[in-house]
């Protein structure tokens, strides 16, 4: 028998329209700033290059690099093997210091982004963007990008979207992954064949602005679900309030679900787009 159990407090669910309240200076009318933002971010760009000096001058600001196909940045966000015929050498530039070589997309990790009428920082703003705007870059200058929009932002508080979506997603998975060790895997249930981890597993994703998660668990009925049950509510207050913390980087919904040894065809609970939970309980 499943049943459904209301959840106070979760109100941000996948398919909700709802948005959770949100949180360089000298702003100007934030309206400006759409003609500089724009839709979903498009993919890598073919050709990169270095947005920020090094120190050790390992690599130039503006040098030229090109990913080596079988280290692209979909599989390796953080550190691309990247390749130059420039000198020196660039053998494994950090992704965030790269951007597009040619135009493209990049994202703002600032939490608000000066744009200015020329590429210093003496010179007027324009407008401003916040923390996880989409923006068309057009050409590089000196440690700046001229923007699709109009006005120049810094380069140094822009990111690939592929970079600032790994970066959102190491930190979501190190503070759930903590949540789970301290107060799910501890979590222990019997039946007459079986004892052992209310829980084997756990697995996090990013998708579409929503965090998305799954717990595997051995059970699929008896009195063990009650634990499941209250363990599911735990878990989606807990997701709830991480995404609250999310809705800078752009995030607004969730789901959680638990699945019978993993397996996507057999979800024995989870949260519903009515603020409920849905739970196979033992009876």
């Amino acid at each position: 028998m499943y049943t459904t159990l209301a959840l106070g407090t979760c109100v941000f669910l996948i398919g909700c329209s709802a948005v959770l309240p949100s949180g360089e200076s000298e702003p100007a009318p934030r309206s400006a700033a759409e003609q500089a933002v724009t839709a979903p971010p498009e993919s890598r760009p073919a050709t990169l290059l270095v947005k920020e000096e090094d120190p050790l001058g390992r690599w130039q600001l503006g040098q030229v690099v090109t990913v080596d196909g079988a280290h692209d940045l979909a599989l390796s966000p953080q550190f691309p093997v990247v390749t130059s015929d420039s000198s020196p050498p660039a053998d494994s530039i950090p992704a965030a210091l790269l951007g597009p070589a040619n135009g493209g997309v990049m994202i703002v990790t600032a939490s608000q982004l000066n744009v200015r009428r020329c590429p210093r920082t003496d010179c007027p703003v324009v407008t401003y963007l916040v923390r996880a705007d989409s923006v068309v870059v057009m050409s590089f200058e000196a440690g700046w990008y001229r923007l699709a929009g109009g006005g120049y932002a810094h380069a140094r508080y822009l990111a690939l979207p592929l970079v600032f979506e790994h970066l959102v997603f190491v930190t979501t998975a190190l503070q759930f992954g903590l949540f789970y060790d301290t107060r799910l895997a501890p979590l222990a249930a019997q039946t007459p064949t079986f004892s052992g981890p209310l829980f084997s597993s756990q697995t996090l994703r990013l998708q579409d602005r929503a965090v998305l998660v799954e717990l595997s668990t051995p059970f699929f009925g008896g009195p063990p679900m009650r634990l499941v049950c209250d363990a599911l509510e735990i878990t989606a207050n807990f997701v709830e309030q991480m995404v609250r913390e999310m809705v800078s980087d752009g995030y607004t919904g969730y789901s959680v679900r638990v699945l019978y040894q993993g397996s996507p065809d057999i979800v024995v609970a989870n949260t519903n787009p009515d603020r409920s939970l849905t739970c196979k309980l033992p009876y």
